[in-house]
């Protein structure tokens, strides 16, 4: 009579255990699996105020491959991260012939989208009307200078796994790729 209670709590034990491992609602290999009931929310962009435009000494430059001409810098105090998870950041190039373009630029990590937001004029910037999202794949997949510079300005402002880094590691990652 032992044995069979023994060997029926073993069971119920061994049944519990298979049951953990095997729950079809537990989230795998790190992503979310929302249960059939919960649908995810639709992602909704922030607005945001422009920065003050930038200043040298905030400029840290981007390490791009064959860049040739162009320098790209991005002002360390125009990082931000809004609550819809987009970075937002100011971009200065510089040629070296003295040109000098400055342009604010909001990024997706999850899905490497971009949008140039604002454009620089004098020290001032000028509002995009109707930006548009673009995709970052189609400026990384070129051997433009730009798209060198779009896929170092992700991995230093996006973790591994396409989360938005804090603005302090966004600088540690820009100054130290």
């Amino acid at each position: 009579m032992m044995k069979r209670i023994l060997l029926l709590c073993l069971t119920v034990q061994c049944g519990m255990a298979l049951a953990e491992i095997h729950d079809p609602m537990e989230p795998r290999g790190g992503t979310f699996v929302p249960p059939p009931t919960q649908t995810p929310e639709a992602w909704k962009e922030q607005t945001t105020a422009l920065p003050a435009f930038p200043q040298e000494g905030d400029l840290v430059e981007v390490a791009t491959a064959g860049t040739g001409e162009y320098r790209y810098l991005v002002d360390t105090r125009s990082l931000l991260v809004g609550e819809d998870r987009a970075v937002r950041y100011t971009v200065v190039t510089t040629s070296t012939r003295g040109a000098r373009s400055v342009f604010r630029e909001a990024l997706r990590c999850d899905t490497g989208e971009y949008k140039t937001l604002a454009y620089g004029r004098q020290d001032a910037f000028q509002e995009v009307r109707d930006p548009v999202w673009r995709t970052n794949s189609d400026a990384i997949n070129t051997s433009s200078a730009m798209g060198s510079f779009r896929k170092e300005v992700r991995a230093a402002l996006c973790d591994d796994a396409y989360r938005p880094r804090t603005p302090a590691e966004m600088v540690k990652h820009l100054r130290y790729p």
